[in-house]
């Protein structure tokens, strides 16, 4: 190896005398070049070693190390193994290079770390040609699934070209039964229409004629025509709410006969009520206007008003609807009962049924039945529909024997002839006509009508029990106050002339409405029911529909909706004893209902409060 290092050849190192006369090769290194098959022309990398001593007779040879030699091998197949390019073998400047035969060498040690590199090499390509393997076997596979998903896509697309062309044809045939099935129905109604058409008349005729007879007969209650419904006048409308309860107190405060006097709040509270489906009922002392608010308020909306002064030795819902006498065959009605038939015959008109003083007698013996049905079904019954079924089997035969009668001689013959068991048939058969003409077994109570109680709060009186609490919508009527009145009247003493018109209110303005609940006022609410119900003061659904009907109106702000609830349906059920529950922290939780704002519970609530150490009841009927 020269100084570039380079290999310079020469043909026999070991005996080449110039080179001998410097390097001496020993027996050893002989023996490793036999074992290691090194032979002539064979490039070999050694190490050499000056040597000292007598061996080199006074010169310095250079021997060759033993156990240094090793076969040179040859780079080139080695870059081929490894894929590297012929032209970047120079990058590899650890190797000896014969610039003669343009050859790169390497040693032993070198060539394992090449075979280490060769094999993991290898087995890379081993590795990547089986994946390349698999990736073919599944791209085969993918196009074979592919091309059998094209195959089953193109195989349902004809099935469901099928279906549907199947359907078509079914479609068509169905399209030309329906054809001819609507031509016959229709020629099969237009003929029932003509036939009962025909019947309907001839039922007219037959009808008519035995109305005749029945009126010649005098066994209808009324002649033709005298019996009319009450016109439904027209009066003064409103768009708003608050402008019709303004001009409403402002009326009745004009009215020449009686004025009187309620602030907003009460008429608000009233016009809300009458648009729940609870009962209505005002409470407050004698004298605070009770009765007087439902005479001003159906004067002023020109509504009819019935009032029915409650005995207290009422003591079942006889007492307030009649009973059916069987020994007579009659019908023993009352003013109540009478009212609401005539409000059936005046749908179109608003009536106002006024219970007055209805806790003179226990409410729940002879009202709540009806309060009952009035909130869920509306009908009552009367009287068993057994006894309607006997008494016109009777009727029809007694009618049938007087026809029989009467056949061929006068009515007035038939009087001046007739027996007494004759004459007491005809008016048994006129008072059944009357009993099932006016007083059917069932009765419907119409929408137009709204009760309404009055409660005083004495020793005379009963108390109310929780489920007339429950369904009742109650408004506190505080005491008279004259300088209030005076001061109204001075203000509108010149303007009263144009509050003489009634306001037009019909029964479809005040129909119950279900509203919208506000997420913030559902959690309100709930909570409220919750709080209360430690207590003991349970809201039920009712109370929640009440409400809803309240926010159906759009009549009032978020604070009024609470103001009113508290002071209508909520404090009416507070009557607790302090031994029983804490009243200081039940007052705290009413009061988290009200605000600077609500001028009608927070009045009410001042008045519950304990007044003073001997009582015991904290009670909204104080």
């Amino acid at each position: 190896m020269d100084e570039n290092n380079e290999l310079k050849r020469i043909e026999n190192p070991f005996e080449y005398k110039q080179f001998l006369s410097k390097v001496i090769g020993t027996a050893p290194v002989a023996r490793e070049l036999h074992r290691k098959k090194i032979k002539q022309n064979d490039v070999v990398f050694f190490s050499l070693q000056i040597v000292s001593g007598p061996i080199a007779e006074g010169k310095d040879p250079i021997v060759i190390k033993r156990g240094s030699i090793s076969k040179a091998k040859e780079v080139g197949q080695y870059y081929a193994a490894l894929d590297i390019p012929a032209e970047d073998s120079f990058l590899f400047t650890d190797f000896s290079y014969d610039r003669e035969k343009n050859i790169h060498y390497m040693s032993e040690d070198i060539e394992k770390k090449f075979e280490e590199i060769a094999e993991k090499l290898n087995r890379k390509k081993k590795e990547t040609a089986e994946e390349e393997k698999k990736l073919r076997q599944l791209m085969v596979l993918h196009k074979k699934n592919q091309k059998d998903l094209e195959i089953e896509l193109e195989q349902l697309k004809q099935l469901k070209l099928d279906e549907i062309e199947k359907e078509k044809k079914s479609l068509m045939v169905l399209r030309s039964q329906y054809t001819r099935e609507k031509k016959k129905l229709e020629k099969e109604l237009e003929d029932y229409k003509t036939e009962k058409t025909h019947d309907i008349e001839s039922e007219i005729k037959e009808l008519e004629k035995l109305k005749e007879q029945l009126n010649f007969y005098q066994f209808l209650s009324k002649e033709p025509g005298e019996q009319e419904a009450k016109q439904q006048q027209i009066g003064k409308s409103f768009s708003d709410r608050i402008e019709l309860l303004t001009y409403m107190q402002k009326f009745l405060l004009s009215n020449k006969e009686k004025p009187l006097f309620y602030d907003l709040n009460t008429l608000l509270q009233f016009y809300i009520g009458i648009c729940t489906e609870q009962l209505v009922v005002l409470a407050g002392s004698p004298g605070t206007g009770k009765t007087s608010l439902v005479e001003g308020f159906a004067k002023a909306t020109n509504a009819e008003l019935r009032i029915i002064p409650i005995q207290p030795n009422w003591v079942d819902k006889s007492d307030l609807l009649g009973f059916y006498n069987p020994i007579e065959k009659t019908y023993v009605s009352t003013p109540f009962l009478d009212a609401i038939l005539e409000a059936k015959e005046n749908k179109g008109k608003l009536y106002f049924i006024c219970l007055d003083e209805m806790n003179l007698a226990h409410i729940e013996y002879y009202f709540a039945e009806f309060l009952s049905k009035l909130q869920t079904d509306r009908k009552i019954q009367l009287y068993s529909s057994n006894i309607k079924s006997e008494m016109e089997e009777e009727l029809q035969a007694r009618y049938t024997h007087f026809q029989k009668e009467v056949k061929e001689i006068e009515f007035d013959e038939y009087f001046a002839k007739a027996s007494d068991p004759s004459l007491e048939n005809y008016f048994t058969i006129k008072r059944l006509f009357r009993l099932l003409e006016s007083y059917p077994d069932t009765l419907e109570i119409p929408n137009n009508i709204r009760f309404i109680g009055t409660i005083n709060k004495d020793e005379t009186t009963k108390d109310l029990s929780p489920k007339v609490v429950d369904r009742s919508f109650f408004i506190k009527l505080n005491s008279f106050d004259s300088e209030k009145m005076d001061a109204a009247q001075s203000k509108l003493q010149k303007d009263k002339s144009e509050y003489n018109t009634f306001i037009s209110l019909s029964p479809y303005d005040i129909k119950p409405v279900s509203g919208k609940w506000e997420d913030r006022e559902k959690i309100r609410i709930q909570r409220t029911k919750n709080n209360l119900s430690n207590y003991g003061i349970e809201l039920t659904n009712r109370f929640e529909r009440t409400v809803s009907q309240i926010l159906g109106l759009e009549l009032v702000s978020p604070i009024q909706l609470f103001d009113i609830m508290n002071a209508c349906l909520i404090l009416p059920k507070v009557n607790v004893d302090s031994y029983e529950v804490d009243v200081v922290k039940l007052l705290e939780e009413l009061s988290k209902n009200t605000s600077d704002d609500s001028d009608i519970s927070k009045h009410i609530l001042e008045k519950m409060k304990i007044s003073d150490e001997t009582t015991t009841t904290l009670t909204y009927w104080r």
